[in-house]
């Protein structure tokens, strides 16, 4: 590419343009952890849904599954995995479920009296 002369080529770049990127990652890695980890997931499980398989990704890729496996690390940490969350994200959570709390609870119902019904019929 050098002989092109191009200005996509580092030697023919603009100084302003060379500081302007400096600390900026150079490669697509980011985008291309989350395809991959989709990726994998579907040809693991074959009939995973597509946001199913992101979402399994994203939380593998930001340790959301991860816990300490020695005494010493379960102490520092014995705060659990809810109460570990940014406060933020725990306060999100409770209102979500408070706010979904009476419509779960009649789907539940209505499973608990389906499954009765099927067992009052065997």
């Amino acid at each position: 590419m050098s002989f092109s002369g191009s200005t996509f080529f580092y030697d023919y770049c603009p100084d302003d343009v060379k500081t302007a990127m400096l600390g900026m990652m150079a490669v697509n890695d980011l985008a291309e952890s989350s395809f991959a980890g989709v990726t994998a997931q579907v040809q693991c499980y074959g009939r995973i849904g597509m946001h199913a398989a992101a979402g399994v990704s994203d939380i593998q890729r930001n340790g959301f599954l991860a816990r300490p496996t020695t005494k010493t690390a379960i102490a520092k940490n014995d705060r659990g995995m809810f109460q570990g969350l940014p406060e933020e994200l725990r306060i999100t959570a409770v209102m979500v479920a408070m706010e979904d709390a009476p419509a779960t609870r009649k789907s539940n119902v209505a499973s608990v009296e389906a499954q009765r019904e099927m067992k009052a019929q065997k």
